[in-house]
């Protein structure tokens, strides 16, 4: 990050959503805000969507042309607003159906009229945790220059997702602002839990960084401080908008939201942070 650099702010709008936590097993419990590769990910698909890059949203070239355009990207908090509340709920899939690799899931796709007992070893049930906001949802995205700025506004209105299939999203762009060096030491974003030395917030585990050839290694996940808490109210507990103070440089600025004015800081390394899970050019 650098002064200078152009940052679009969207509003993410969503009746409930789940981006699991990608250390938990068999409960799938869910992140309190979406990691910054499922934004990457959101973005992504609507590149796809308006034909800029081909082959699926997984596809190299839609990841090089969607790195082409953004820097980073990262959920952003409003210090002091609820967030939401968690609820976990019963969910019932269907396994080996859409994988067309899979000879078994392929027939039965093809066959069309499945028995009970067909249905039976193919289903699946689990906990599956989710997030109500209270308040809509922002995130932003540094673009590659002011021209990518435009790409990046028109590929927000097509994310539909944010986390699984459940999690439908209506995205729309706020506004943009340059990002200028900032005196105070405290952001609204996402950072490496090295560089958080004081304030509110829940460490979270991002996958590791993706290389070239797709491929992972669990040793390479960093631990990253979200801005946000959890307040015990007479029920139970709510997720509520946070500060991290940091060490370093914070470049900021401020877009005029329909709430209000919504303002951005971000940390030096919020590039490095907002690259994991996903590989994205330096």
């Amino acid at each position: 990050m650098r002064p200078g650099d152009w940052v679009v702010v969207a509003e993410l709008a969503t009746p409930a959503f789940s981006v699991k936590n990608p250390e938990s097993y068999q409960v799938a419990s869910p992140l309190p805000l979406p990691l910054p590769s499922t934004l990457l990910g959101g973005l992504m698909r609507g590149a796809s969507l308006l034909g800029s890059c081909t082959g699926g949203i997984a596809s190299q070239s839609c990841i090089k042309k969607t790195g082409r355009i953004v820097k980073a990207a990262a959920p952003l908090s409003k210090p002091g607003q609820i967030l939401g509340v968690e609820w976990e709920v019963v969910l019932r899939r269907l396994r080996k159906v859409l994988e067309p690799d899979s000879e078994e899931g392929s027939t039965r796709e093809n066959r069309g009229n499945r028995v009970l007992d067909e249905l039976s070893r193919i289903s699946d049930a689990l906990l599956r945790g989710y997030i109500t906001p209270y308040n809509p949802v922002y995130a932003v995205f540094v673009a590659r220059g002011r021209d990518n700025a435009n790409r990046i506004e028109k590929a927000l209105w097509y994310i539909d997702r944010l986390g699984d299939s459940e999690s439908l999203v209506s995205a729309r762009p706020v506004g943009r602002c340059q990002l200028a060096e900032f005196r105070s030491k405290s952001v609204n974003t996402p950072v490496a839990l090295d560089s958080a030395v004081g304030g509110s917030f829940t460490v979270v585990y991002a996958p590791a960084r993706a290389g070239r050839t797709g491929r992972t290694r669990r040793s390479e996940a960093i631990a990253i401080a979200m801005p946000v808490k959890k307040e015990a109210v007479e029920r139970g507990y709510v997720l509520v908008y946070s500060e991290i103070e940091v060490e370093g440089s914070v470049y900021g600025c401020s877009v005029e939201g329909i709430d209000g004015r919504i303002n951005v800081a971000v940390h030096e390394s919020f590039h490095e942070v907002s690259g994991y899970g996903i590989w994205m050019p330096a």
